[in-house]
């Protein structure tokens, strides 16, 4: 008998919820978080200005996914800066936009150059906040490093390189060829010796007399070849 009255009784229970009160799926739902670049540093992103020579000025992006629906529509997203260790003046929340019909979208911030980044380095906790849009995602993903500096590492393997450039070493030249190729990393140094084969170091080179009024990209420091400072560029 006591089995009967508890099925009784939950009979009853259930009856008496209305359908108002069960959970519903909410097709609406949608999250950002942030998707890492590096698997092993999965919040950090870090911008260096050698990749953009002679500017005081870049647009940082990045990249975000969304968990959810698409929407026809663009969507925009918050965000909030938790702390930096460097004055607002030197870089600036443009904002976080997903596209229409898109499952992914980028934050840009636009970030500052100075010459202290030549041996430091600013960082930026950005936060993704909650809007009318979005909210926030899961936990480990919905804070972002930003990290930016101008900083060179001088290859050890320059003196090799020098003999596809030229034979002195300066941070304009090192830059430049940054810049010319896309490549920083100095354990593929065949990868960066193709490129300047294929004439990208010429051309940069070339473009950036053209984009300032024919003057050339000069040496900036002589690194033990005093003759060099100040010297155009050129490759050989």
């Amino acid at each position: 008998m006591k089995k009967i009255g508890y099925i009784v009784l939950i009979l009853i229970l259930s009856v008496s919820c209305t359908k108002s009160e069960l959970p519903s799926y909410d097709k609406n739902y949608s999250a950002v978080n942030f998707t890492p670049l590096d698997a092993n540093k999965p919040d950090i992103f870090q911008f260096s200005f050698t990749r953009v020579i002679g500017s005081n000025e870049m647009i940082a992006e990045l990249p975000v996914r969304i968990s959810g629906m698409v929407s026809d529509a663009e969507r925009s997203f918050n965000v909030e800066v938790l702390r930096s260790t460097t004055s607002s003046s030197n870089y600036q929340i443009l904002g976080g936009v997903i596209p229409a019909n898109s499952y992914t979208g980028v934050l840009r911030v636009k970030i500052f150059n100075r010459p202290e980044l030549r041996t430091t380095s600013d960082t930026l906790f950005i936060q993704i906040a909650k809007n009318d849009y979005f909210d926030t995602g899961a936990k480990e993903y919905s804070v972002a490093k930003l990290v930016w500096n101008d900083q060179l590492v001088k290859f050890s393997r320059w003196m090799f390189l020098s003999m596809f450039t030229t034979p002195y070493y300066s941070p304009n030249l090192h830059r430049a060829l940054v810049a010319a190729t896309g490549e920083d990393d100095p354990s593929d140094l065949v990868k960066i010796i193709n490129k300047i084969y294929s004439g990208q170091l010429y051309r940069y080179l070339q473009q950036w007399k053209a984009d300032h009024g024919g003057e050339p990209l000069r040496h900036d420091a002589n690194d033990g070849n005093i003759q060099c400072l100040g010297w155009e560029i050129t490759t050989l």
